[in-house]
């Protein structure tokens, strides 16, 4: 990308020499001088008028900067600074006197108004900057939304085939969610469960969206950060179809005390904002809701996984328990490698660029790394969850749309697998163009640069 060097370079101006010439101005001889004289006829209470100001200080600059150090000014009296000469000569030689003191007692308000002085340019400068952006947006724009097309192209060749299975594979689980719903059978025959199972897929349905659409776009790690959602999602809907149908019925009352900590955390957030309710009426409400729900299961039920830990007769449940519970902690090594990539991880910052290829310890990563992990860990969670939900089934119809769904994720792991070997079997050469071909995708060129020569 253009850095702002090249930007400064390009405009003929740095922010530091506007900086320093403003500086420069605010110390230099005139500046201060003036300050000084106008201290000193203030402290002496005398009203003088803009044009014999300037007179009298242009005279003090000329005589300190020749040799023979004479003043001469050039005003009759009777003038401001009197009404005789004699009153006029010693009223200034006073100020001249006073000038050497007055000035060192100015070094404080000097570095106050440098103070003033460099928000002030930066302010200016920026306003310039945001100025030739905005002129300029459109032809960057247009150029990166070319760079991203190319991105996306190059994933596709890798991860095409096998992304497109995932998203028909997402679309039969949704489909085999609503024929559950329907039956009434398995899990899915409690009321309680049916309707937050039914809510918990429609979400993991969107949650394989969004990984999709961000691995077509290159986004590793952002889509490998969607899969830690659904994996949360698809633990929660295998401990509520294990357990009783009060427990889906107390997690779904949970929602009231998330939307009291919302609440609580910032007034713009919240349901409030989509039901157009009055917020006091609202909020009311809410509490004696959530008041209620802990009086009738018990005050644990407020706690972060409340309902599940009344429902396990413990004190404290937290996502590890529930994932070891339902034995989703065989995904674990994904959820940590999730983990790296939503906290900020090292790795992550190095592999992952969103314009190039990253690179860590000297060693070349492409575009299309990572995103493997994330399909993969997709199609393990979608696949699982409809076992699970099966298991007591006795539906012909069900259990033969399992098996297809299962049949999907063999397939994708093919994919991957064939992607990646022929990933791995690339010659020397053939990496080293497509190394050439993502850095020139990549790199701007001069004359598509936002900010003009």
């Amino acid at each position: 990308m253009l850095s702002w060097g090249q930007g400064m370079n390009n405009s003929h101006f740095s922010i530091q020499s506007l900086i320093d010439q403003h500086i420069s101005e605010v110390m230099s001889p005139t500046s201060i001088i003036s300050m000084a004289v106008n201290k000193i006829i203030e402290d002496r209470g005398l009203i003088v008028r803009e044009e014999q100001l300037c007179v009298l200080i242009s005279g003090i600059l000329s005589a300190t900067s020749r040799q023979d150090g004479d003043l001469q000014i050039n005003l009759e009296p009777p003038c401001d600074f009197g009404e005789t000469e004699g009153e006029m000569r010693a009223a200034i030689q006073g100020i001249i006197d006073d000038l050497e003191n007055v000035i060192h007692d100015l070094s404080g308000k000097l570095s106050d108004s440098i103070e003033e002085v460099i928000p002030k340019v930066l302010d200016e400068i920026s306003e310039v900057i945001s100025n030739s952006i905005s002129e300029d947006a459109i032809e960057h724009v247009r150029y990166m939304r070319e760079v991203q097309s190319s991105r996306a192209a190059a994933i596709e060749n890798v991860w095409g085939e096998a992304v497109e299975q995932l998203d028909i594979m997402r679309c039969m689980v949704l489909e085999w969610n609503n024929i559950a719903m329907n039956l009434r059978c398995g899990p899915y025959k409690e009321p309680n469960t049916a309707f937050a199972l039914c809510k918990l897929i429609e979400r993991a349905y969107e949650l394989v969206g969004e990984i999709v659409t961000l691995i077509r776009a290159g986004y590793a790690d952002g889509a490998l950060a969607r899969w830690r959602s659904l994996h949360e999602v698809c633990v929660i809907a295998m401990f509520l179809a294990k357990r009783s149908d009060n427990c889906a019925h107390m997690y779904m009352s949970h929602h009231l005390v998330d939307e009291l900590k919302l609440l609580d955390t910032d007034n713009s957030f919240g349901v409030i904002l989509a039901n157009g309710v009055d917020r006091g009426l609202y909020v009311r409400d809410l509490k004696r809701r959530v008041e209620a729900m802990a009086r009738k299961v018990g005050e644990d039920f407020l706690k972060d996984y409340g309902w599940a830990s009344i429902e396990l007769g413990v004190k404290k449940v937290t996502f590890r328990d529930l994932e070891n519970y339902v034995g989703l902690d065989v995904l674990r090594r994904g959820y940590r490698q999730a983990n790296g990539a939503v906290h900020g991880g090292a790795l992550a910052a190095l592999t992952r660029v969103s314009l190039g290829p990253g690179g860590v310890d000297n060693s070349f990563v492409p575009l299309e790394y990572g995103c493997d992990a994330a399909i993969n860990y997709a199609t393990s969670s979608m696949s699982m969850i409809v076992v699970e939900l099966c298991l007591e089934t006795k539906n012909a119809d069900l259990i033969t749309m399992c098996m297809v769904i299962q049949r999907f994720a063999s397939r994708i792991r093919r994919l991957i697998e064939k992607a990646q070997k022929v990933s791995l079997t690339m010659t020397p050469r053939e990496k080293l163009l497509l190394k050439r071909k993502i850095l020139k995708t990549s790199r701007y060129k001069s004359k598509k640069a936002y900010v003009k020569k």
